[in-house]
């Protein structure tokens, strides 16, 4: 009885002074994207999912700066953003301040404001008959929701990407050529429709985009490369900060609106 009982206390020991085996490796990232569908549906999970951010939209054209946006968006329920704008409008600088709710209000700049004796104004870019809503409407197109890809990079479309550290982070950069003949089928509103028309018929044909993303799906860049009508390029970027950092969006007090000034 001996030896069967000395066996077992040895087995015992061994046992609880063996060496631990080593913890699993961890979860394999997950391999870059190449359809761009399935790029836009994991950035627009991944940015619903945190809610809030801030962009910058800056677009320049022959190196200079002509369009810049800052804004601050929520991505949830009613999608909402509050943005501020510096551009030319009616060919005078101009910077202004724009709330996205289920309408669009404007706060007007001083001396317009001073016009209507108001200091907002609601606006329709896509619909409105006014000079001033006309005047918005590039605008308008040109910035959509923070996580909305599908402008520039149409379904359909293939992708490449690499790895890299963009502003001290790894991100993998996705890069396409996009055919604008694919943006003009899915454009959604007339006049994009026919601006892209007029740089086919130029004998325009393609554009470039790439999107930089960070290991939590999210995106930090995004760049698209265009020719234009009469020879140089329009550069538009937006970067991505503060994720999931909430903030206050609210649409002006009904008091505080008034008519559309003349802008000409």
């Amino acid at each position: 009885m001996r030896r069967p009982l000395v066996a077992l206390c040895i087995a015992l020991l061994t046992a609880c002074t063996a060496t631990p085996p080593p913890p699993p490796s961890p979860t394999t990232k997950p391999a870059p994207f190449t359809e761009a569908e399935k790029l836009t549906k994991s950035v627009g999970k991944s940015a619903v999912a945190k809610d809030w951010v801030r962009t910058v939209d800056t677009v320049t054209q022959g190196g200079k700066e002509v369009v810049r946006g800052e804004c601050l968006h929520r991505l949830r329920n009613l999608p909402r953003r509050d943005c501020r704008f510096q551009h030319d409008i009616a060919g005078q600088p101009r910077s202004y301040r724009i709330v996205f709710t289920q309408f669009m209000f404007m706060e007007l700049p001083a001396d317009w404001a001073a016009q209507t004796g108001k200091p907002w104004v609601q606006v329709s870019p896509w619909f409105g008959a006014s000079a001033l809503d006309k005047a918005l409407a590039p605008i308008a197109d040109r910035f959509p929701a923070p996580a909305d890809l599908d402008r520039d990079l149409p379904r359909g479309s293939r992708i490449e990407s690499s790895g890299e550290t963009l502003d001290g982070r790894q991100v993998t950069h996705y890069r396409s050529t996009v055919q604008y003949a694919d943006l003009h089928a899915t454009a959604t509103t007339e006049r994009e429709r026919g601006e892209l028309k007029q740089l086919m018929d130029a004998g325009l044909t393609e554009m470039s985009t790439d999107v930089w993303v960070d290991s939590e799906g999210l995106l930090v860049r995004v760049e698209t490369d265009r020719p234009v009508l009469g020879g140089g390029r329009r550069i538009a970027t937006r970067t991505f900060t503060d994720w999931g950092a909430r903030g206050v969006i609210e649409e002006p007090a009904a008091e505080q609106l008034g008519s559309a000034p003349e802008i000409n």
